[in-house]
């Protein structure tokens, strides 16, 4: 049984006048500007696997960050996630970037497609505003295209307040320009 995450489904939409551009090479006719965040979505596949889905309004480099953080729990059983999105498709629309997660028992398992976090009725990835979230989407030259935030606390992201137990996020500064969704 699938369950929908109603509280991620996240839309960002793109102001009337920006119209992609397509070009002919490096994209294979992709749109490749403007580059935004239209939509993520996320379910519970079953009480143990996550999956999120990103949809890019163009062309990006293949993958994508999404940023966890645990900002209901207190300092410093809060703790905070960082997980690639990579690309599962493309068309005229843009891009689609996927990401699959698992849950382990220890923060000290968490890595690739793995997940501290649960999908059980009443655990953290069941609860839409359980969490914060943040997707960085990055262009085809790699360089940070947008940064959004959602969830429980989104000022967190710009603020850089969010919990550091997990690690540090790759490359805080970037998320300073998040936005909230």
């Amino acid at each position: 049984m699938r369950r929908r995450l109603t509280g991620l489904w996240i839309l960002a939409g793109l102001a009337a006048c920006e119209q992609p551009s397509t070009d002919s090479g490096g994209t294979g006719g992709l749109p490749v500007a403007p580059l935004r965040i239209r939509q993520y979505t996320a379910v519970c596949v079953d009480d143990a696997t996550y999956s999120g889905e990103l949809w890019a309004s163009a062309a990006t480099n293949g993958t994508a960050l999404l940023n966890l953080w645990d900002t209901l729990a207190p300092s410093p059983t809060a703790h905070n996630e960082e997980h690639d999105l990579l690309t599962t498709g493309t068309g005229a629309f843009g891009e689609i970037l996927a990401v699959t997660l698992t849950e382990v028992a220890s923060l000290e398992d968490v890595g690739a497609g793995t997940t501290l976090f649960g999908c059980a009725i009443g655990e953290a990835l069941a609860l839409p505003t359980a969490l914060t979230y943040a997707i960085r989407v990055y262009d085809p030259e790699g360089e940070l295209a947008e940064c959004g935030a959602f969830g429980h606390d989104p000022a967190v992201v710009a603020a850089g307040t969010y919990p550091t137990a997990g690690g540090l996020p790759s490359s805080p500064n970037e998320l300073a320009s998040c936005t909230p969704l």
